[in-house]
């Protein structure tokens, strides 16, 4: 479970933030699709790394005429 105030987070505690599953994350950051930390092979992500992620997803609403 994420810790508040936490710097890394696996894919896992990643993936519960988001409301994703965690190979959805591993695969966006194996394709380069999203930013993460990458330490002794081990795949982690930052809030700012997350919040990227959202952004990048983020749709406005259409407006009708």
């Amino acid at each position: 479970m994420p810790v508040p105030g936490q710097l890394l987070y696996t894919s896992e505690q990643a993936a519960v933030l988001l409301q994703m599953s965690p190979g959805w994350l591993r695969r966006q950051a194996a394709q380069g699709l999203a930013s993460h930390v990458l330490i002794a092979r081990k795949v982690r992500f930052t809030r700012p790394d997350l919040e990227e992620i959202i952004a990048r997803h983020h749709r406005a609403a259409k407006r009708r005429a």
